[in-house]
């Protein structure tokens, strides 16, 4: 890592986060000595802690100190999925959290993590879940 890109990240967090974390370390298909694991790394840590915002492919590229394709392809290659896969894996994880947990109905849960659009919520949370989100809270 160049010294442009380590001083990006020394303001970028450092830790995990709870049980709504989706990703596992250890499943890193790349090397923990690959010159790019550090760096997205630390973009999952980023998306994690700030799960309600949406971050574009260019902002974190730009994080990361490579071009947007480049980017795309260590990330999709580390986590073996796209990055809108992976951020809405985070929020979708922290919503069931924040439902189950009584805190919020669907619709708060789906505002408070970064979904500006109920319904496309729902549908998505479907996709991945298996069911509606307001079907998931009776079961």
């Amino acid at each position: 890592m160049g010294r442009q890109e380590a001083r990006l990240f020394t303001a970028l967090p450092q830790h995990h986060h709870g049980n709504s974390v989706p990703h596992d370390p250890n499943s890193y298909l790349l090397t923990p000595n690959s010159p790019h694991t550090p760096a997205i790394e630390n973009i999952i840590n980023l998306m994690q802690e700030n799960y309600s915002r949406h971050y574009s492919v260019q902002e974190l590229a730009v994080m990361a100190g490579l071009s947007t394709s480049h980017f795309r392809l260590v990330f999709k290659k580390v986590t073996g999925q796209s990055i809108l896969d992976y951020q809405n894996q985070i929020k979708l994880g922290k919503a069931k959290d924040l439902l189950l947990s009584g805190e919020c109905n669907v619709t708060e849960a789906a505002l408070h993590t970064g979904f500006g659009n109920v319904y496309y919520f729902s549908r998505l949370f479907k996709q991945v879940m298996g069911c509606n989100p307001s079907d998931y809270l009776r079961k």
